[in-house]
């Protein structure tokens, strides 16, 4: 026998008939009656329900990493798109031999363009180092200059110390023993990191780093530097000559070392540029990478060059005190930088002589004081005396080599 399901019974709030539950009217006063509620797929709610939190959770994911990608990396096509523009004028044949008023007027008409098309938010000119600084359409850092480096700071080298007839270098009639046992000894390592853009001083340097290497101090010359290796090299040296160009940015000492700007590195410096440590410069054909003190802050902690003797051998490095600053809370053990603008070949040489007397157990200021005796005070001195060029007209302001810190410190 088979057994009835009990009906379920409802009163209508109307007239309070008793009906079944079931039923849609009320047959005594004809009140719609609610619909009963049909039971819910529950895994079909929970897949519902964890689709939905998955597309959710991704939308944040995506839109978080769009938003990281906006304020952490450049925009590669708009700095392609303002470069080729700025390009085409600074690399047109002429573009040099123009007076600096039309060089200028020039470079301006084309940011305006592009400040108009929204591919440069805003620029000024720096009048002193003839420089219009602007910020891309991505918030990233460049700049223009309308000269080149300048090839005549690079002099003409007629001093240079000699052999004497032991094989040995001769500075002031200072012999080198002291210096290659020294160097012997203490097993020093130096890493000479140069942009030259005179091809008779990189020859210069080259010479230089085979003597310092026949004298016992270990001596790498990188001609070829790139921001990356720069982002890990200075830890391992005991020794660090930075010899690039320098100039003020946005007040701020910045250093170029010749690395040039192409698609694929833009890709690869894109964090570095959109955070401000790097910047492109533009310039009569060439466009290379330049460093802001920021670069060295970030890519090293604090007293991580701790011990390490530091030259900042490029013009303006000490005109400003945030590079300064950051290399001093770097550690270094000694540092030596240049106020103003200074002819190469007066630091190279005075490198020379500082270097040994450095090896010969002398200070940092005894050193950088022996190598001013013998090459002068300051780069318009050295002209004079040693480059065979009295009439100093051009450059009327002396360069001059400044010991930031570590005075006091020897090399041991």
């Amino acid at each position: 026998m088979r057994l009835r399901r009990k009906r379920r019974f409802v009163r209508c709030p109307e007239c309070n008939s008793k009906i079944f539950a079931e039923r849609e009217v009320c047959p005594g006063c004809g009140r719609i009656m609610l619909k009963p509620k049909k039971k819910r797929n529950k895994k079909l709610t929970a897949i519902i329900i964890a689709v939905l939190s998955v597309a959710v959770v991704l939308a944040v994911v995506l839109s978080a990493r769009y938003i990281i990608r906006l304020r952490t990396e450049i925009s590669v096509d708009v700095h392609l798109k303002a470069d080729k523009k700025l390009s085409a004028v600074t690399d047109q044949d002429g573009f040099v031999r123009q007076s600096i008023e039309n060089r200028k007027k020039l470079v301006e008409s084309e940011l305006k363009k592009l400040t108009k098309d929204e591919l440069i938010e805003k620029y000024t000119f720096n009048d002193e180092n003839r420089t219009f600084e602007f910020t891309y359409g991505d918030g990233s850092y460049g700049a223009v200059m309308i000269n080149t480096f300048d090839k005549a700071l690079s002099g003409a080298d007629k001093g240079y110390a000699v052999l004497d007839d032991k094989g040995d270098l001769v500075i002031n009639n200072r012999l080198d023993e002291t210096a290659r046992a020294n160097a012997e000894s203490l097993g020093l390592k130096a890493k000479v990191f140069g942009f030259y853009t005179d091809k008779s001083l990189e020859q210069w340097v080259r010479k230089r780093t085979e003597i310092w290497n026949a004298n016992g101090m270990k001596t790498e010359l990188d001609t070829d530097v790139t921001m990356k290796e720069l982002e890990t090299a200075l830890k391992s040296e005991d020794m660090i000559f930075l010899d690039g160009h320098g100039f003020i940015y946005k007040k701020q000492a910045a250093l170029c070392f010749g690395e040039a700007v192409t698609e694929k590195s833009l890709k690869k410096y894109s964090r570095e540029l959109r955070s401000g440590q790097l910047f492109e410069l533009i310039m009569p054909k060439a466009k290379y990478y330049c460093a802001r003190p920021q670069f060295f802050s970030t890519q090293y902690s604090k007293d991580e060059l701790s011990g390490r003797m530091v030259f900042i051998n490029a013009c303006r490095s000490a005109d400003s005190d945030r590079l300064t600053k950051t290399f001093r809370q770097l550690g270094v053990k000694g540092l030596i930088a240049v106020n103003g603008d200074i002819y190469s070949y007066y630091i190279a040489e005075a490198e020379d002589a500082l270097v040994y007397s450095l090896l010969c157990g002398d200070s940092v200021q005894q050193a950088l004081d022996y190598a001013l005796s013998i090459y002068g005070a300051d780069d318009l001195a050295w002209a004079r005396e040693f480059d065979g060029t009295p009439d100093v007209s051009r450059k009327l302001t002396a360069g001059k080599l400044m010991i930031i810190t570590g005075g006091e410190h020897t090399l041991k």
